[in-house]
């Protein structure tokens, strides 16, 4: 019994050792205990790549992503070359809405593999969040390029449409607020209209509750 150890001996290893077998359990207050025995065993003394990155795993869990990002700071400090350590920090950002952040984590991962697929992912998935409609569809074509799968990608505006086909993206989606919007669906069809673009365009249902209205953005 760990606990029955730790009270004979406060060992940074016995703490580590009980804070996986929480984390085992998987429960909401194992884990939270978790990451209690994983943060005593630093103050101990244990500076690891598998503490942190197990208190990682914990924040992730508890979607306390704020704190995962810490942790996969220190990982990177301990190891700057490791490129999923980078790739997971900026998933954490990203869900913590530090877009910059995430952007600046991806665009490493990236180079230090060019063919991180989930990484060219998610940094189109940033670049959107960021306004970057271009770069956006980009990697959106880069996905494409390394997968072979078709690519997707919502446009709201005239240059959301030039860039995506630019780009070469396979399939444009229009979004619940814009299709609400007769004069920027107008817009969205006047684009596509003067590139000739024959592409597939999905609509999304207005955010009213307007049958014609979503007729009316089909039409267009």
């Amino acid at each position: 019994d760990l606990t029955s150890v730790i009270a004979l001996s406060e060992k940074a290893e016995y703490y580590y050792d009980r804070g996986f077998a929480q984390y085992s359990l998987k429960t909401p207050e194992s884990i939270a205990k978790a990451i209690e025995d994983f943060s005593k065993a630093e103050q101990l003394g244990m500076i690891t790549e598998k503490l942190y990155s197990s208190r990682a795993a914990c924040n992730k869990m508890l979607k306390k992503y704020a704190e995962e990002v810490a942790d996969y700071t220190l990982l990177i400090e301990l190891n700057p070359n490791n490129v999923n350590y980078y790739y997971s920090r900026g998933v954490a950002a990203f869900k913590a809405n530090d877009f910059k952040r995430a952007l600046t984590d991806f665009d490493k991962t990236i180079e230090l593999n060019p063919k991180h697929v989930n990484a060219y992912k998610y940094r189109a998935n940033t670049k959107g969040k960021l306004g970057d409609k271009a770069g956006q569809a980009a990697d959106v074509a880069k996905v494409k390029e390394l997968t072979g799968m078709y690519t997707s990608t919502e446009v709201a505006t005239k240059q959301h449409v030039d860039a995506a086909l630019e780009a070469g993206v396979d399939i444009l989606w229009i979004g619940a607020r814009t299709s609400a919007n007769p004069f920027a669906m107008q817009e969205i069809a006047d684009a596509l209209q003067e590139a000739g673009a024959d592409v597939p365009v999905l609509i999304k249902n207005p955010v009213n509750p307007d049958l014609e209205l979503w007729i009316g953005a089909m039409q267009r």
